[in-house]
């Protein structure tokens, strides 16, 4: 079982304690409410950490933006898809305290993040923050998780055609890599994706489990490959290259958001 002070080898920045302070530069107005007071009140509010990373950084290691995932065992979930919270922070002013709604799948230990547009993203500024303000905005998070589940239900129920499959695909790269958007448009030049890379790669199951033509299944399998790398695309001088796993903590969360969004669009009301 993940606890607190496991924090100190995988983010040992959230335990930046008030008495050390915030980084160097902040504002007299910043109120310091550390990772730590909040993972207190998520804990009595049953959401237990399940796992954290921290933004590699030689600047401020002590005080940088660091991402916890927290899980609540007493909710009624079923199946393979595990309601979670994400919670970014940082302590050097770079990142308000800010929640997410997760979805983490057992089957791939794979994690999804809901797009804001479905549902909201609750920042929480470092400025008279208070213990009731980060409570009552997890108590609005756990009413409103059984609308994850009603999309998930409507991506299982949407059956996308092959065409709409690689649609999906090419919409998604240009999510991770913004260099194939139309500058005037702003639309994914698919004619560049293509030329770049052969996108069916990202429409490879990884497991039997993902096989099937449902966005769900499809969107999953899509956005595995985008996270997770191992595909490849032309790089500097048309040279192919193998795409690396994303892991700087806001360029991931920026990626996975835009990703549900982009299924989100194909969903059959």
């Amino acid at each position: 079982m993940f606890i607190l002070t496991d924090l100190q080898t995988k983010a040992p920045a959230a335990l930046r304690t008030k008495e050390q302070g915030a980084a160097t530069g902040a504002s007299q107005k910043y109120e310091f409410m550390t990772t730590s007071d909040v993972v207190n009140i998520l804990g009595d509010m049953n959401w237990g950490i399940y796992d954290a990373k921290q933004q590699k950084t030689k600047k401020n290691p002590d005080t940088t933006k660091h991402l916890i995932r927290f899980r609540n065992n007493e909710l009624n979930w079923k199946g393979e898809n595990v309601p979670e919270i994400l919670l970014v922070n940082s302590h050097d002013r770079t990142s308000a305290l800010t929640f997410h709604v997760g979805i983490f799948r057992l089957i791939c230990s794979n994690g999804l993040v809901v797009a804001d547009k479905t549902f909201e993203k609750f920042r929480v500024r470092h400025m008279f923050t208070t213990f009731e303000t980060v409570s009552n905005t997890i108590t609005h998070i756990s009413q409103r998780l059984p609308e994850i589940f009603q999309t998930i239900q409507k991506f299982e129920g949407t059956i996308l055609t092959p065409d709409q499959q690689m649609e999906l695909a090419l919409r998604s790269i240009a999510i991770r890599y913004p260099e194939y958007l139309d500058v005037k448009t702003n639309e994914p030049r698919f004619d560049l994706i293509e030329k770049a890379m052969d996108v069916k790669q990202l429409l490879v199951p990884q497991r039997k489990e993902d096989e099937g033509n449902n966005l769900w299944l499809t969107y999953n399998r899509v956005q595995e490959h985008i996270i997770k790398g191992g595909f490849k695309r032309m790089g500097t001088g048309n040279k192919p290259i193998q795409v690396r796993e994303l892991t700087n903590i806001k360029a991931s969360l920026n990626v996975n958001t835009g990703l549900w969004e982009v299924a989100n669009s194909y969903s059959q009301n």
